[in-house]
């Protein structure tokens, strides 16, 4: 189930991702447009446990986090997309204090409890075994 392309980020201390948020604002409406569209309505987020596996560098967590989630954990494996989390988040101290980062693979984690919402935005694609890691990831959901 290892996803190659984390491992190689990894060993070259690279981040998975970089999108432009200087217009937040707009950022965030397209976010929601998609949330809408896959039927996640803020309503499903505010108060409710979510994990996002993979947030790469974390620009598409701020909106989540923005929804205002009671617990709010991302999963994340390679140490300079923490850092990247860590840096962006620390721009928005009123959505940092709704995050919590595990760098680790999520083949890893273990939660004590499960969560309402799982989200794993292009993970799948870079697993070797995606069955398996369907099969991990749905030990995180809560009925």
């Amino acid at each position: 189930m290892v996803i190659e392309e984390i491992e190689f980020y990894k060993n070259h201390k690279l981040a998975l991702d970089g999108r432009e948020t200087s217009d937040l604002q707009k950022h965030f409406e397209t976010r929601s447009s998609l949330y809408r569209h896959l039927g996640i309505l803020p309503s499903l987020v505010k108060d409710n446990k979510v994990l996002e596996i993979g947030p790469g560098s974390g620009f598409n967590s701020l909106y989540t986090a923005s929804l205002e989630p009671s617990h709010y954990v991302l999963v994340e494996g390679s140490s300079k997309s923490v850092e990247n989390i860590k840096t962006l988040f620390s721009n928005y101290p009123f959505l940092e204090k709704r995050i919590q980062i595990e760098e680790m693979m999520f083949e890893d984690f273990e939660s004590p409890y499960l969560f309402d919402i799982v989200l794993c935005e292009s993970v799948l694609h870079g697993m070797t075994d995606s069955l398996s890691a369907l099969r991990k990831i749905a030990t995180f959901v809560d009925n």
